[in-house]
């Protein structure tokens, strides 16, 4: 049922864009709330049936840990103040107790859940071409939701074109960055091991 749920909203959202009534709303908040209110409708999360137990809104703290989003929110400090650089979070502190679908892959044609990203990205980090894998998190547009990202940074000695067919296409990025410094945005200061060069997958 949930994966149904998932597949009609990925084909309303193609079908209708991002604009309502005149109001443009990004394509992470109208998966965010489309796949809250069609579970709410048929009272199912990501697990399964919700629990009397459970949320009044399967949206919001369902598709999260409350204490592991907490401790990135203390990690990210205010992240909606863009003036400062992008945090670079390990894949534990993004990917831990995160089930959010719009948090990261939410304009990809078929949205892929977070654990979908994280066994790709922890199957990665093991590569003998690999030291390290982070996440730049972008913004925190749900201020009830899990910080979101649009791109992924993989520390290696690899080029860009090896690091892009480790990929499949469902979850192929839109770009390929080479190195820190062509990042549409600052990010903060990380050491690249020497004969390392960063590698990012910007996904828009």
């Amino acid at each position: 049922m949930w994966q149904t749920i998932q597949n009609l909203v990925s084909a309303a959202i193609a079908t209708a864009g991002a604009w309502k009534l005149g109001v443009q709303i990004s394509m992470r908040k109208l998966w965010s709330v489309a796949v809250a209110f069609l579970a709410g409708l048929c009272g199912c999360g990501p697990s399964g049936p919700t629990s009397s137990n459970s949320p009044a809104n399967p949206g919001l703290s369902a598709n999260f840990n409350v204490g592991m989003r907490n401790r990135l929110l203390a990690r990210i400090g205010d992240i909606n103040d863009f003036s400062r650089p992008r945090p670079l979070v390990t894949l534990e502190e993004f990917f831990e107790g995160n089930n959010d679908p719009g948090s990261i892959g939410y304009n990809l044609p078929d949205p892929p859940q977070p654990e979908e990203f994280y066994k790709l990205l922890l199957e990665t980090r093991k590569r003998q071409a690999v030291s390290d894998i982070r996440i730049e998190v972008k913004d925190l547009e749900d201020p009830e939701g899990w910080p979101s990202s649009n791109t992924i940074w993989i520390i290696t000695t690899a080029s860009s074109q090896e690091v892009r067919a480790w990929f499949p296409p469902r979850l192929a990025p839109s770009e390929v960055i080479n190195g820190f410094e062509g990042s549409p945005s600052p990010v903060e200061k990380y050491s690249v091991p020497q004969g390392m060069r960063a590698v990012g997958l910007w996904y828009h």
